[in-house]
């Protein structure tokens, strides 16, 4: 038995001291410092240092110094301001630069456009409408509204002797209208009224007289514009009437063309 042990002994002792030398090389793995790739010493770079400076502040001249309490003033003063109407009230000034819808007054206007076209617009109370209704026995939304458009040229019109007239049918709500007349240098009137089934007009409101404009020059001469055919010719020809360059001072130098040229002028007396 005392044979055994010590051989068992033995054998522990050896596997003891063979690993020890592992347990040393473990230790000191553990101990010894990791190396760095070379790919990562690389890419490592030493940081830059960069100086926080401040900003200097900004040079105020003595004479542009205010006091606390002025700067707060002057900003407030520059501080910009909104405006809030008051709810449920208007301002006086847009009230009194509004226009009225409405008059109460049956009328109607006559205006020109130009040689061709004059423009009406009316305006009938309810009295009125309520008299026309009473006398054609119809309601005002059935009674038939027209235009009567009078050519009173050297006339004294008294709505009767009219050189001639047409009418013109128009809407129920229309309060305004073009009229072509197609005659310049007309006089005019307008009548406004409606027709019951036999045809008989009743008068609403006329309008003023009118006339419309010629669309060529005046045949009308007079004396104390006229000038004398030298003039004429000059002035025709300044402004280019006898050709291309004809105004210039080298056309000028050619001299004007003979024969073929009047003026509505009275000749010069020689």
């Amino acid at each position: 038995m005392a044979v055994r042990r010590k051989k068992a002994s033995a054998k522990s002792k050896a596997k003891i001291v063979a690993a020890k030398p592992k347990i040393a090389m473990r230790k000191a793995a553990l101990v010894a410092p990791k190396k760095k790739s070379r790919a990562v010493e690389k890419k490592a770079k030493p940081k830059k240092i960069v100086s926080k400076r401040k900003k200097p502040a900004p040079i105020v001249a003595p004479y542009m110094q205010q006091p606390k309490a002025m700067a707060k003033a002057t900003a407030a003063a520059l501080a910009p301001t909104q405006l809030q109407p008051e709810v449920g009230t208007r301002s006086a000034q847009a009230h009194e630069n509004e226009l009225p819808s409405a008059y109460g007054k049956t009328k109607i206007v006559l205006l020109v456009r130009d040689p061709w076209w004059l423009y009406s617009y009316w305006e009938v109370t309810q009295g009125k409408k309520k008299d026309l209704e009473r006398v054609m026995a119809v309601s005002w939304g059935e009674i038939k509204k027209y235009l009567r458009v009078y050519d009173v040229t050297d006339v004294d019109f008294n709505g009767k002797n009219a050189n001639s007239f047409f009418d013109i049918e128009i809407s129920d709500q229309a309060d305004n209208w073009y009229i072509n007349v197609g005659k310049p240098d007309r006089s005019w009137c307008v009548d406004l009224g409606a027709k019951d089934r036999d045809g008989n007009f009743y008068l609403i409101a006329r309008s003023n007289c009118v006339k419309t404009p010629r669309n060529s020059a005046s045949c009308i001469l007079d004396e104390e514009w006229m000038i004398d055919e030298d003039a004429f010719r000059k002035m025709y020809a300044i402004s280019g009437g006898f050709g291309i360059g004809a105004s210039s001072p080298a056309g000028m130098r050619m001299g004007f063309p003979s024969g073929g040229l009047t003026s509505p002028t009275k000749k010069r007396n020689k």
